[in-house]
């Protein structure tokens, strides 16, 4: 049965190869008494911070490649411009808003186009054991991560007003959204606050180094 305790048991074999991802890797052989330092340390997440233009044509994001086009223009400065399409109950969450007012903006769905900025980020992170032996992630980013964040997100706004959005939501806490390019000066002149920054990864990496 799921969840039941079966006792200890022993493989003996010449080779074993331990593939439980980037989370539950160094959680195994925690939990298996190992004791090599560099268990569960250097995690690297690529941080994604998203922008969301919402235009006065239907964009229906829902229709054709979800993960279509790709800007690689800024790799060179740790940047990496994507389009991804968010599904509505992912994207709610994320869009500034409560109430009835979050409600009339989440209706303006077919109209909006969802892009991120993945970041190659300079700090990192740990994947520990909590109180019930379960994997804990945590990670930091540094002030060079936040700069690549800023100026990232810049990018994906200032290209959402060159093809015709009228308005740009941003990730960030005190400056939700900017409604021309005249205020693209306000996401470089923002006080950088890491803790009012929202991002996400898909990308979890690089916490159990081979040997």
């Amino acid at each position: 049965d799921y969840g039941r305790r079966y006792g200890r048991f022993e493989v003996r074999a010449k080779l074993f190869v331990l593939a439980a991802g980037s989370r539950f890797t160094p959680a195994i052989l925690k939990r298996s008494l190992l004791r090599s330092r560099g268990i569960g340390r250097h995690l690297h997440t690529h941080p994604n911070a998203k922008v969301v233009g919402i235009f006065d044509q239907r964009m229906d994001p829902w229709r054709g490649a979800h993960q279509a086009h790709q800007i690689h223009q800024f790799l060179s400065e740790g940047v990496l411009l994507a389009y991804a399409a968010v599904p509505p109950g992912l994207l709610a969450p994320g869009i500034p808003g409560f109430g009835r007012a979050h409600g009339d903006r989440m209706r303006l769905y077919n109209h909006m186009l969802t892009a991120g900025c993945l970041i190659e980020d300079g700090g990192e992170g740990r994947v520990t054991l909590g109180p019930d032996l379960q994997p804990v992630m945590r990670f930091d980013i540094d002030g060079d991560d936040a700069e690549k964040i800023h100026h990232g997100v810049r990018l994906l706004a200032e290209l959402m007003f060159s093809v015709g959005a009228r308005k740009v939501l941003l990730p960030f806490g005190g400056l939700p959204e900017i409604a021309s390019p005249d205020e693209l000066g306000k996401i470089n002149a923002r006080k950088r606050m890491f803790q009012d920054i929202e991002l996400m990864t898909v990308h979890i990496m690089s916490s159990c180094r081979m040997g």
